[in-house]
């Protein structure tokens, strides 16, 4: 009998009008902190340790990263959410999910396409998520995922799926994508099939991208001609890490409408590059906003100093304040380099 009491008395009480009022401007405003502090002694006042969670986790949000209070709020947290975390999301026994709280509420997510479909409309009405994993997206489709209310999305990743052409024309022509800042493309295999890099050049879904991640999607140089040609896309970073393409390839990427926007490069691990790719990005005069280039591990092995040529008398490389060459040339052409460049080179 004492038990059954306990249960009962730790049942938080049922939803109000007040409480849904209140969650409905959490989610219209998920920036905005006095809604969150409002709803969190709502809570309490009605018994709800969840209540205490926001209130939390509010606070450590603005503590100093030294601040001593922060291991023992950190502490009280751990107990809370180790009772109470699966009861207090609408994720529940979903199979392979995975959530963060943060200020009170699930704002990162990650999820199997199939059950984020199934589920998310719920997930969405009762979470602030600002950041998206989308898995196994290669098990399922692409488009109904899209078709959820992911106005809030800040950080979308499709990471280590094999997206569809038609995966990728769906995500080219969304309608709920118009906050998204990342976009993560990584270990798509996007480069292997056929017409996937002209599908995703003509999205017109992205209006806030500003960075975009195209690591180990097997791309290559007619594929990064592709997306060269888009129109609509533009983004600040972009990380391709890990790919195939080479000279031909940043020729074509040079003549893109978005090449001007680009303020951080990573091409690193891209073999392909070599000296004649280093020569063409070096010549260079579209990546006018360019300030950080990643080139370590790109192939670029001679016997002679064209690379040093090419760095030295480079002005687009003159202005920039990082650039890394690590993992390509000798140490005594390294040096060189260094002796103008000084700590703005990483090698």
């Amino acid at each position: 009998m004492a038990k059954a009491k306990a249960k009962a008395k730790a049942t938080p009480p049922p939803a109000d009008a007040k409480g849904a009022a209140l969650l409905a401007a959490i989610l219209a405003h998920p920036d905005d902190k006095k809604p969150r502090l409002i709803y969190a002694d709502h809570l309490q006042d009605r018994g709800d340790p969840r209540g205490e969670l926001i209130a939390l986790q509010c606070t450590r949000a603005e503590l100093p990263a030294e601040d001593p209070r922060g291991p023992e709020i950190v502490a009280r947290e751990e107990v809370l959410l180790k009772k109470h975390k699966k009861a207090w999301t609408t994720f529940g026994d979903t199979k392979g999910a995975r959530w963060e709280y943060r200020r009170g509420f699930v704002e990162k997510a990650s999820l199997d396409a199939a059950a984020l479909a199934r589920h998310g409309a719920a997930i969405f009405a009762a979470e602030p998520i600002e950041e998206l994993n989308v898995w196994k997206i290669d098990e399922a489709s692409l488009a109904p995922v899209l078709a959820l209310p992911l106005d809030h999305v800040l950080r979308l990743s499709l990471a280590r799926s094999s997206l569809t052409v038609a995966d990728l024309g769906a995500l080219a022509s969304a309608t709920t994508l118009g906050n998204v800042e990342l976009l993560d493309l990584s270990v798509t295999a996007m480069g292997e099939t056929d017409g996937a890099a002209v599908a995703f050049a003509k999205a017109r879904s992205l209006p806030k991208l500003r960075e975009l991640r195209l690591s180990g999607a097997y791309l290559g140089d007619a594929d990064l001609a592709a997306l060269a040609k888009a129109k609509t896309l533009r983004f600040e970073r972009l990380i391709a890490t890990n790919n195939f393409f080479g000279a031909d390839g940043l020729e074509a990427m040079l003549a893109a409408p978005w090449a001007k926007h680009v303020t951080h490069l990573d091409l690193s691990a891209n073999e392909h590059i070599r000296c004649e790719g280093l020569e063409v990005l070096a010549k260079a005069t579209t990546l006018a906003s360019l300030r950080s280039l990643r080139l370590d591990y790109a192939g670029i092995w001679t016997d002679d100093d064209r690379p040093v040529d090419a760095v030295l008398k480079s002005p687009l490389f003159a202005r920039l304040e990082v650039l890394d060459l690590s993992q390509n040339l000798g140490k005594d052409r390294l040096e060189r380099i260094r002796a103008v460049f000084g700590d703005r080179l990483k090698a």
